[in-house]
Order: C-alpha cells, then structure tokens, then sequence
C-alpha cells in the first residue's frame, strides 16, 4: 500500500477533495446518488447539516438529510437485490470486498485528509484508520473464500448426521458513529456483504466527508444495485430503519442511551440485533508495575482519538504503593502531548470532534 507521507496531506488539498468528489444533498440508493430535494422543513434549517471542520470550528459545507421516504426507497432496493446477491458466488462476493479495498488504496491519501479535516484526528491516526479499514474488507474475502461451505457436526445420536452450513440473515440495518469514519463501517458492511446480506447503512451525519466517499467507490467497481444502499441521516432515518418491517438485522454502535431506544424499536418483530455502546473500560496497575511503560499505556487508552472510544480506558486502578510515583510520571507525560491541529505532523491529539462533544464532555468537569 502506498501512503504519502505527513507533509503531503494538507487541509487545501482535503479541502478540494471534499468540494471536487463529495457528493452531497444526495442518498447513495440502487446503485445512483439521488438528489434530496428541498422540502419544507429547510427553510428553518431542521434538515440541513453543517459539516465542520473541528480545528477551527468553520464549516465546510453543507448538506440536506434523507427522510423516512428514502428508507422506503432504500429498502424496496435492498428487498429486490437480495436474492441475486444472497445467492452469488463466495468467490464473486470475495472480489467486489477486494475491490472495495483496492479502491481505498488507491484513494488512500484522500480518504485520510477527509478523515483529520472532517473528525479532526492526526494524521497518523488517520492513516491507520484508512488502514484498518481496507484490511477489514481484505479479511472477510479471504475468510469466506477459505472457509468451508459444509462442514459435519459431531453428534453421540445414531443413525443422525448433521451438517452444518451459512446463510445471509437478510436486509441490514448499519448505523455507526462518527468516532471512526470508514472503520465501523467496514466492520459491519464487509461482514454483511461477504455473507450475501444486502444493506442499508446510516453514518453519522457529522463526520459524512469521509463515509460519502464510499458510494463513489461501490459504482466505480460495479456494485450489484440496491446491495448497499447509503443514507445519510439523523434520528429520524435511524429510526424508520431499525424499526422497518423488512429489516432482518440491526448493527448500531453509538451511546448507551441511543442503543436502548434502538433497542426498543428492534424488538417489534424480533429483529436480530446487535450494540456496540459506550464503557467505563479500567486499567489496573499492580504494585510491580515498570511505571514509565504503564504510563504510556495509560496514555494510549485514555487519549487516542482525543478520548473518543468506546473502549477508552477511562477509570485508573493503581496499587496504593506506586500511587505516587505513578501519578507523577503521568502527570509528565500528560502535559507533554503535543495538541492542535490534525495535519501538523507534530500533533499527537487533535480536537474533539464537534463543540456537542465539547460540551458533553465538560459536564465531567
């Protein structure tokens, strides 16, 4: 894979890529953008979204949100493709994930400027995003094209023989959140398309630049139509998916208070679910501890993405006889961060995400 180095990702350049290849006012849905027209509800801004860049706190850009109209859309699209896609190839579906990774390769650079201009995270940072993402792809295609189709299973009953096979759960409803754009996403859409499931996949509308990007990328390999319909959306297309009668599975990752109502709406058919919430994750440091290395891993677990993890390590247990000393050395460390703006090379956290998160945050103040 090649990757550019620091000094050639700059804001200007993110900055064209997200005005030149971008589409916005637009759901990706049966493989075209379709344009959101402008409805009543613009005029007071309720369905427009701004897209921010966290450094600075200007906007970028602009865009209108999709409504329950196109979820109807969307899933009549996934319903009809469902058999075709659900019934292809382990090799065929095995190529369009290679595909899909190979085309983030190719747009490797664009798609980390879009992730530090529109998340606001390092550029480091960033690239192992971008990364983990195409790897994920990569993952499930070798994972489907290497495992076996059948397979027996053990039984002590005579005369018995089980068998034991895989099939596609149906139409998915993905929801992720804005915390890491492209990453959640391939944990839950190459899973769904590797196991022949067609889907309708929500990302956070804050962190949008990044997540559009994908629709360019479906068309540009050919993507079977309505196998993955994207729409971009608030609460309101979250919840005409997870509560949508065709919808066989819900994977949603957000807040604990967000997945409980999702769960709520999924229980209405007994829809398959799935919730990756928020934690209190703790490290626990013994009384034999090397001080200086277990403070970096403090520092890892609590301040990469700026704190923004579901699984930061956000409660510390030290033994009470290297308390001190293990306060201070993090304390060092601490103030020695080098924070500021995602695309200077020298940055190791940048900003918090959007000034809601900001303020979020400061109630724990």
């Amino acid at each position: 894979m090649e990757m550019l180095n620091s000094t050639d990702l700059t804001r200007e350049t993110a900055i064209q890529t997200a005005q030149n290849e971008v589409v916005l006012n637009a759901a990706y849905i049966n493989g075209d953008w379709v344009t959101i027209e402008a409805s009543v509800t613009d005029s007071n801004h309720s369905n427009i979204q701004a897209l921010y860049d966290p450094n600075s706190g200007e906007v970028i850009a602009t865009t209108r949100l999709c409504t329950s109209a196109h979820v109807e859309q969307a899933v009549e699209a996934a319903d009809e493709a469902l058999a075709g896609w659900s019934q292809a190839s382990v090799s065929e579906r095995a190529r369009y994930l290679n595909a899909i990774a190979d085309s983030m390769e190719q747009q490797f650079d664009k798609l980390v400027g879009l992730s530090v201009l529109n998340n606001g995270k390092p550029i480091e940072e960033a690239k192992i995003d971008v990364g983990d993402a195409i790897a994920c792809y990569r993952y499930y295609a070798n994972l489907i094209t290497e495992q076996a189709t059948w397979s027996k299973v053990s039984t002590l009953e005579s005369g018995i023989r089980l068998l034991k096979t895989y099939s596609p759960v149906g139409i998915c409803a993905l929801i992720t959140p804005w915390n890491f754009p492209m990453v959640t996403t391939s944990w839950k859409l190459a899973p769904a398309l590797a196991a022949g499931c067609t889907v309708l996949l929500k990302p956070s509308e804050v962190t949008l630049l990044p997540e559009l990007m994908l629709g360019n990328i479906l068309s540009e390999i050919g993507l079977p139509k309505g196998v993955v319909n994207i729409l971009p959306g608030a609460a309101e297309v979250g919840t005409a998916m997870t509560s949508h009668p065709l919808i066989d599975k819900v994977s949603f990752t957000g807040s604990n208070v967000v997945g409980e109502k999702v769960m709520v709406q999924a229980a209405k058919g007994i829809k398959d679910i799935s919730l990756e919430l928020g934690g209190k994750s703790a490290i626990v440091v013994c009384a034999d501890a090397d001080i200086d290395y277990a403070c970096d891993l403090i520092i890892g677990g609590i301040f990469t993405n700026a704190g923004q993890i579901c699984s930061a390590t956000s409660r510390l247990v030290v033994h009470q006889d290297i308390a001190e000393q293990l306060f201070d050395t993090l304390k060092v460390k601490t103030e020695s961060l080098q924070i500021g703006d995602g695309f200077a090379t020298e940055t190791q956290m940048g900003p918090l995400v959007s000034e809601q998160q900001l303020n979020q945050v400061k109630k724990f103040f």
